[in-house]
């Protein structure tokens, strides 16, 4: 089903929520098809929660989250140790880059951390081994939760934050910004 925005403005406000309706069921039913494992998943977590609120405790962190409904519950297995992962990936990357002198990320400058993303400065003749230090201390970060988990983070350099950004090496293999 089309849902565009030319389609739906013949319809009345009734009928494009009901259309909807029926889009997301598909979506969802697909989606299960497609991952068949997780209504086990969605059953432990229902069985875990109910109608009420729960405690939930991840082992690998021991960190202890209460009054865990349904929906944060089904998110907060996976979800939570991706957090604590991206949280200490800044922080490794913050010591090295501040208080270790002589480590590969030292002068290195974290500016912004958004979401999966650790952006910042370096200077330019150092970028290529930032850039590669960086996802190194991000893999192990995250594989340090999730360690049967295979994992990658591809560096890339730029002059200015662009979401579209990809890796560019020079002939040497050397890591140069991306000028899209």
């Amino acid at each position: 089903m089309d849902l565009t925005p030319e389609w739906a403005r013949g319809l009345p406000a009734a009928e494009r929520l009901a259309a909807a309706i029926e889009a997301a069921k598909a979506l969802k039913a697909t989606w299960l098809r497609t991952w068949p494992e997780m209504r086990a998943y969605f059953d432990w977590v229902n069985d875990l929660v109910g109608n009420a609120r729960a405690t939930y405790v991840l082992e690998r962190t021991g960190y202890v989250r209460g009054d865990v409904g349904y929906t944060d519950g089904c998110n907060h297995g996976f979800q939570s140790l991706v957090a604590h992962a991206a949280k200490r990936a800044l922080w490794l990357v913050s010591r090295e880059a501040y208080a270790e002198r002589g480590a590969p990320l030292y002068g290195f400058r974290p500016t912004l951390f958004v979401h999966d993303e650790i952006i910042g400065e370096s200077p330019e003749h150092l970028a290529d081994q930032h850039a590669r230090r960086l996802a190194e201390v991000m893999v192990a970060a995250l594989q340090y939760y999730c360690p049967d988990v295979p994992i990658e983070a591809e560096p890339t350099l730029m002059r200015r934050w662009q979401k579209g950004a990809k890796p560019v090496y020079d002939a040497s293999g050397r890591l140069i910004p991306w000028e899209g």
